[in-house]
């Protein structure tokens, strides 16, 4: 680009379109998935020859590369604001920025020259630095991965051949707008349900809760959301294919806990002395899980051959 001035704002519209063209392509590149960043821009201001000899020259074309930089840099952070970025990880973007006199005149001047002002210029060079880009990390995208993935793959460990069918149904629900994904939480243990103590499983607490009737924010302590499972750190785009296939086994692990163990601990636990649990708990939540059985928005829909064991 043609520099006449030490100031971006003062340069014809068309060099300062330039120089919004060069943001552009920069942040772009910060922001699109799979691209790897123009992280390091070189830029080398130039002058022309001056009746007030070579330092003048010199100092001229640094001040125009700094110049240039400058405007690249507070062009760089309000588009990566745009995006919703304020901050890059130190490094991500490296300036090597410096002036060079009327050391290498432009091409066209050689070995005469016809255009004094060709010479008054910044070149700035644009090369990549760094990884790809991540794939955007939407609840979406993790759940298109992760049904591709099971295109071609099982979850691990999957000992009947069901955990894997029953998580690529789980996932289509999870696709809809409409979805209910509560569910259970067979492995739930170590919380407090009214005023006992419960130091193991809570579906598998052979003994009376107390009170009787649980509240509804005794019972929330024995379910879970499917979204909140997928939606976390274990499912991230960074996580492995193979964390991420045992991690759905557990998921459905963890579902299929939840309808074995209020069914086998809460709702049928009798003795011969009498029922030594809490049947209208066991009822609430053998609800979640039976009255949804044919109900299409449901995950438990996924569950309607369910026999244990699996």
């Amino acid at each position: 680009m043609l520099l006449r001035k030490d100031t971006v704002a003062l340069l014809p519209p068309s060099e300062i379109s330039k120089v919004a063209q060069l943001v552009d392509l920069i942040v772009t590149s910060f922001v699109t998935p799979g691209s790897i960043p123009f992280g390091q821009i070189t830029i080398v201001g130039h002058a022309d020859k001056d009746f007030h000899g070579a330092a003048f020259e010199q100092e001229v074309s640094v001040h125009r590369a700094i110049a240039v930089q400058n405007a690249l840099r507070d062009g760089i952070i309000r588009g990566l604001k745009q995006h919703g970025i304020s901050h890059l990880v130190s490094g991500s973007i490296a300036f090597s920025t410096k002036g060079v006199g009327s050391r290498d005149p432009d091409p066209s001047n050689l070995p005469r020259t016809t255009q004094r002002i060709l010479n008054r210029r910044v070149e700035v060079k644009l090369h990549r630095l760094g990884a790809p880009l991540p794939p955007r990390d939407t609840f979406e995208s993790r759940i298109g991965r992760f049904l591709n993935l099971l295109k071609t793959r099982k979850v691990d460990p999957d000992p009947t051949g069901r955990r894997t069918s029953r998580s690529v149904c789980i996932l289509g629900k999870m696709l809809r707008p409409d979805v209910l994904d509560l569910f259970v939480d067979g492995t739930a243990e170590n919380e407090i349900i009214g005023s006992q103590r419960v130091t193991g499983n809570l579906c598998g607490f052979t003994g009376n809760y107390d009170p009787p009737v649980i509240s509804a924010t005794d019972l929330l302590k024995f379910l879970g959301t499917v979204r909140t499972v997928l939606d976390g750190p274990g499912f991230g785009p960074t996580v492995s294919d193979a964390r991420i296939l045992s991690g759905l086994s557990e998921l459905i692990f963890i579902i299929n806990e939840g309808i074995i163990r209020v069914e086998r601990y809460i709702t049928l636990n009798t003795s011969d002395f009498g029922y030594t649990g809490d049947k209208t708990r066991g009822l609430r939540l053998s609800s979640i899980f039976a009255d949804h059985l044919n109900d299409p928005a449901s995950i438990y829909s996924c569950y309607r051959d369910f026999h244990g064991n699996e």
